[in-house]
């Protein structure tokens, strides 16, 4: 009985971490991911490797690059990002989360600037 105790509550740390890394924002799927072309208020248009994708911000859309929160100014073309949303029979894609790649700015940090 003393094991199964530990391990339930080994596996009740490993879940409570998870959501604490993700600031309580769990990821489901697989992200879209692209660069963004347009910005147009609530609307996106993602390049994908596939082609474009319309991605559509609601009020609970969540926003950062890492742990950095961000706000919608963040979203400027040439950014890349990965979307977490629900896809629609449309092939809109109704965003829930959005990383920002790099700092957030636009600018790419994860390769040197020659």
């Amino acid at each position: 009985m003393r094991p199964l105790l530990i391990a339930l509550g080994l596996l009740l740390v490993a879940i409570a971490a998870n959501a604490w890394a993700h600031g309580g924002h769990a990821h489901h799927g697989t992200p879209t991911e692209g660069t963004i072309a347009t910005v147009n208020g609530d609307h996106l248009t993602l390049t994908t490797d596939t082609g474009s994708v319309a991605v559509t911000l609601t009020e609970t859309t969540h926003i950062a690059a890492g742990e950095k929160e961000l706000d919608r100014k963040a979203l400027t073309p040439k950014s890349r990002v990965s979307v977490f949303g629900t896809k629609l029979d449309s092939g809109e894609l109704v965003a829930e989360d959005i990383h920002v790649e790099g700092n957030g700015t636009g600018e790419n940090t994860t390769h040197a600037k020659h």
